[in-house]
């Protein structure tokens, strides 16, 4: 509720005035009542997620045709409603129309027993009356003359212009919404992926085990690193442990392997005493839409279709990696630290320096895309002309032996790894708040 109407409720049902609310409420909830009685649907009546759905007027039904009308010539959503909305009003009815429509209504509502004590005529009389004030008609003809001539005037610079624009903006938006929806297919594909990758690692859940473990490794602590933190990423995508019941992956900077080791295995002999979670469902390899409120016969089917082909699609991958063929799906596309070529002719702006509320993001990881990523750094791009943040792949920087020492060289002389992406600090800070790392 708005601070109006939270204040207004307050003084309502305060022991003072609740005596006097009260007694209005009584009064007026039969009539409140029957009002929300007459507007529900009666053909829903019967279906228990919809029992309470509102009638669907005339009116409304006319606006959707008027929609579908306009929009076949490929006129902008504001001509669209501009049209239903003087259809609604009835701008452009003749005074012929307007009479016949006057006493269609008030026959419709005396049958209804919504008369009043007035005759039909009074009635009819008095509902021209009302819509007359809006009627275009009702301006004399030299005025409605001038309007007719300035719109033909400003047509070509208004009208033409503005549906290029909309159709422009309609086929960017059908661009953004296409990428996004690739980008879901990914992360689906990415997170199934991950999860059959990670299903296939042996688990450590036993002090036991940790120490056979640690004996394994006993000479090479990066490789005890290595398979730790494999541990990690297998109870939080596998098992669904929440991330902030884990240790954290990738060494601080600073830090030895030796003492990376140490820190993870103290960690683990904490978590192998609690035993593991349900094993919750696989992720699906794609995106699966909810089934609808109210389906008919024809959208269960179509359901049931699409459930299919999402199982045989399931199927197939499962064969794929019982066969031992273990592959990464690509990641989403995102801006390299390369500079558009071609000379610029918009002023570059003035260089500035990261805030500290910028430069505390530094450090975090969270996780995205099935990912899990770690700030970098945050600094100045000249290209971009902004502050941007700079993360990197925490899994593949480990793999291919890319430190941060290497990766900010890389940053400094305008090279770049494939581990290594940056993105705009408002888009960071969402990532971090979906992870819960910021409020």
């Amino acid at each position: 509720m708005g601070p109006e109407l939270t204040s207004t409720y307050a003084i309502a049902t305060d022991r003072s005035f609740w005596p006097l609310a009260s007694a209005h409420l009584v009064a007026a909830s039969p009539y409140m009542l029957a009002t929300h009685d007459r507007n529900l649907d009666i053909d829903c009546r019967d279906i228990a997620v919809l029992r309470y759905a509102p009638t669907t007027t005339d009116s409304v039904e006319t606006q959707f045709a008027i929609y579908d009308h306009v929009l076949r010539l490929g006129a902008g959503v504001g001509a669209t409603a501009g049209v239903a909305q003087s259809i609604s009003m009835k701008a452009m009815a003749t005074p012929g129309e307007l009479q016949s429509r006057a006493v269609a209504a008030v026959n419709k509502k005396r049958k209804r027993g919504l008369g009043g004590d007035s005759t039909a005529e009074e009635q009819v009389t008095k509902k021209i009356a009302a819509w007359h004030t809006l009627n275009f008609f009702s301006l004399s003809k030299e005025r409605r003359w001038a309007i007719i001539c300035s719109v033909r005037i400003a047509y070509k610079e208004t009208a033409k212009a503005e549906l290029m624009l909309l159709r422009k903006m309609d086929e960017a938006k059908a661009a953004r919404l296409k990428a996004s929806r690739e980008e879901e297919i990914t992360k689906h594909a990415n997170r199934s992926l991950k999860y059959f990758k990670l299903a296939a690692v042996i688990v450590v859940a036993s002090i036991a085990a940790l120490a056979s473990l640690v004996a394994l490794h006993a000479g090479s602590p990066k490789k005890l690193v290595a398979d730790l933190c494999q541990q990690i990423r297998l109870r939080k995508h596998v098992f669904g442990v929440p991330a902030s019941e884990l240790p954290c992956i990738g060494a601080k900077p600073g830090a030895t392997d030796f003492s990376e080791a140490e820190r993870l295995r103290k960690a683990f002999e904490l978590i192998v005493a609690k035993p593991l979670p349900a094993k919750p469902p696989p992720p699906t390899p794609y995106p699966v839409r909810a089934a609808a409120a109210a389906p008919s016969e024809l959208a269960t089917q179509l359901d049931m279709s699409h459930m299919s082909d999402v199982s045989r699609a399931w199927r197939e991958l499962i064969a794929v990696l019982d066969g031992g063929a273990i592959f990464k799906a690509p990641k989403r596309k995102r801006k390299k630290s390369a500079v558009p070529a071609g000379p610029s002719r918009q002023k570059k702006a003035k260089a500035k320096a990261p805030t500290p509320a910028e430069l505390a993001l530094q450090g975090e990881d969270f996780e995205e895309d099935g990912i899990d990523w770690r700030v970098l750094s945050v600094r100045w791009h000249e290209g971009m002309g902004k502050v941007v943040v700079w993360y990197y792949d925490i899994e593949e920087a480990d793999a291919t032996g890319v430190t941060e020492k290497h990766m900010d060289d890389a940053i400094e002389s305008g090279d770049s790894y494939d581990c290594l992406e940056f993105s705009s600090v408002p888009e960071i800070k969402d990532w971090l708040k979906v992870a819960g790392k910021t409020s």
